[in-house]
């Protein structure tokens, strides 16, 4: 089975001085495949590539400070970029819930269909 990746970070670590490292982290994504073109989706949604930045950037200074995760210091970013994405979210929330409804619709349309043709459940 071939890898379905969405996304990957690169971290890119400088030393500065004895105590200090710089980071730089790069987020790029597929251009196609099963998640699409989730690069251009990147580029456009900027709020959310932000997030995954400061993500990693979290995940390295929790490494480099032999300590946990700290998810309090990316909680804000996450939530402004979903708010800030949040038109476009129920927009995708909006379509998926109308596919399901036709969906639902065509399978009981059959089913209706197949009762009348005596091919019901026995």
């Amino acid at each position: 089975m071939a890898a379905r990746r969405r996304c990957a970070s690169t971290a890119r670590l400088t030393p500065v001085r004895a105590d200090a490292t710089e980071v730089k982290i790069d987020v790029s994504g597929p251009t196609s495949g099963a998640f699409g073109d989730v690069q251009r989706r990147l580029s456009e949604y900027r709020t959310v590539r932000h997030m995954y930045v400061m993500a990693m950037k979290e995940q390295v200074a929790a490494t480099l400070g032999d300590r946990g995760y700290n998810w309090a210091a990316v909680a804000p970013t996450v939530a402004f970029a979903v708010f800030a994405n949040l038109t476009g979210l129920s927009a995708q929330m909006d379509s998926a819930g109308q596919a399901f409804r036709e969906k639902d619709r065509a399978a009981i349309k059959k089913a209706y269909a197949n009762e009348a043709a005596g091919q019901g459940r026995r």
